[in-house]
């Protein structure tokens, strides 16, 4: 999981925008609990820097930190709302054409 200190990023599928993301916020939080393949791609849209959590330490911090734990479960699950809601968006827009 990344987590953006500075700058902004563009999360995409080709020309399909997901979401533009900027200083506080994280992505790629999937990885911290699969190894499936990535389902977006990620670009920089100004100079960035990010703080870099992996699975390991995911794990770590699950068995230490509860209250760190609460608040990344609450991005995933946040996360997930969201990709539900752009999922139907894409199915309408597909059934116009």
């Amino acid at each position: 999981m990344f987590i953006i200190t500075q700058g902004s990023v563009r999360v995409h599928d080709g020309n399909y925008n997901f979401a533009t993301l900027s200083r506080g916020q994280v992505f790629g939080e999937y990885a911290l609990l699969d190894t499936e393949l990535r389902s977006a791609s990620v670009t920089t849209l100004e100079k960035s820097t990010f703080l870099v959590l992996d699975q390991r330490t995911f794990y770590d911090i699950m068995i230490n930190h509860s209250q760190i734990l609460q608040g990344i479960l609450q991005v995933l699950v946040a996360r997930s709302r969201q990709n539900n809601i752009l999922q139907e968006e894409i199915a309408r827009e597909k059934t116009k054409n």
